[in-house]
């Protein structure tokens, strides 16, 4: 094999890698980040990594009402989507410890879809004090009512 035959077949193989990188573009929910803000009493530990997402939730936080209205789950979603032309939004599912069994939703329609996204959904406030922990949910990235990508907890059924 002569080295421009070689060269020309390296090429070819180096385009068709890059063509079925290019393509596997996903719907897909990456990863989930839960959080669960308890109070403003604040949280020992080695690592300061912790002690600051506490105080970043709490940011601008002054009176014991302001706390109050920020203890509770936050969920922070990362996500993409194949075609980002069309309308997509987040679906959360979730159960709480004081209402048993009985399901609740939040949705988020994001504004503007980029290649990587993150979308934080919360149930704080009165809501969470009303209701209790969420004891197991279930994100879906919906387009229309075709469900793209779905990420649960280990206790959704």
């Amino acid at each position: 094999m002569t080295v421009s035959k070689l060269i020309t077949l390296l090429l070819a193989v180096a385009t068709a890698g890059l063509v079925s990188c290019a393509s596997s573009k996903e719907n897909t929910i990456s990863k989930v980040n839960v959080y669960n803000l308890q109070s403003k009493k604040g949280v020992v530990s080695a690592d300061p990594s912790i002690s600051f997402e506490q105080k970043y939730y709490l940011y601008g936080a002054v009176s014991n009402a302001d706390v109050a209205e920020r203890v509770g789950n936050y969920y922070n979603v990362h996500w993409s989507v194949a075609d980002r032309t069309q309308p997509v939004k987040l679906v959360l599912s979730y159960r709480q410890s004081k209402t048993g069994s009985v399901l609740h939703t939040k949705e988020v329609t994001p504004e503007q879809i980029k290649g990587n996204n993150t979308t934080q959904i919360s149930i704080t406030g009165d809501e969470f004090t009303t209701n209790g922990h969420v004891t197991a949910w279930k994100i879906a990235l919906l387009s229309g009512k075709e469900e793209l990508a779905v990420h649960k907890s280990y206790l959704w059924e």
